[in-house]
């Protein structure tokens, strides 16, 4: 016997003890991580059709963004968002 504990107190202890994990329960669990990475790489997937970072493309969509918004933004031209020689070479 266990202190503080009489013969019924501790069957009703030991009753209300939950029962162990089965194995479906952790099958359930694995299938729940496995579509977490799916649309992990899904949104990876998304995130790559992104124009990179100062790139043509994306200075073109932040100007038409800009102008969606009111802003004043200077006309496109054949040297919009070009790369300049000699950057970052110190």
């Amino acid at each position: 016997m266990q202190a503080g504990y009489t013969k019924e107190t501790l069957a009703e202890a030991m009753s209300a003890i939950p029962q162990g994990i089965d194995g479906e329960e952790l099958e359930d669990e694995e299938e729940e991580q496995i579509s977490y990475f799916k649309k992990r790489a899904e949104m990876k997937r998304d995130k790559s059709k992104e124009p990179s970072y100062k790139s043509k493309e994306w200075v073109k969509q932040k100007k038409d963004r800009q102008m969606r918004q009111g802003r004043d933004v200077r006309d496109d031209s054949k040297y919009s968002g070009r790369k300049r020689k000699g950057r970052g070479v110190y």
